[in-house]
């Protein structure tokens, strides 16, 4: 919960809460000394207060609600994020701040709406080719 118990712990890193049928991430529920945050395979469909999220490198969510206004919003509060893996969610588009990220390296989209999308797409183009 926000300003719950996670959040008094200063010298905190890493922190896993996977599988807990959580509905929301809130900032204000971690410490700032986080760089890595495990939250995959949950029921979150947003992400509240990411700008107190401003030192985690390494986010793992895939698994979850998250559609791509809230993947947007996460990317755009934290500004130093390296990784971010939202596989299977329900993005239909591309974030369209991913690509202006200033510091994201690595990112997992497959198996949202967007994804499979693109999947379907070159699947097509490639059968249509070799009718011809």
């Amino acid at each position: 919960p926000p300003d719950g118990p996670l959040s008094r712990l200063p010298r905190l890193r890493m922190v896993s809460v996977k599988e807990n049928a959580l509905e929301a991430l809130d900032g204000r529920a971690f410490p700032r000394s986080i760089v890595w945050l495990i939250a995959t395979s949950n029921q979150v469909a947003a992400v509240r207060n990411a700008d107190l999220l401003g030192g985690v490198r390494k986010c793992m969510l895939s698994h979850n609600r998250l559609d791509t206004a809230a993947l947007e919003e996460l990317l755009e509060g934290i500004p130093e994020l390296e990784m971010l893996r939202a596989a299977c969610n329900r993005a239909a588009t591309v974030p369209r701040n991913l690509a202006s990220h200033a510091h994201l390296a690595w990112i997992a989209l497959g198996g949202n709406p967007c994804s499979d999308a693109q999947l379907d797409s070159r699947l097509a183009g490639a059968e249509a080719a070799e009718a011809v």
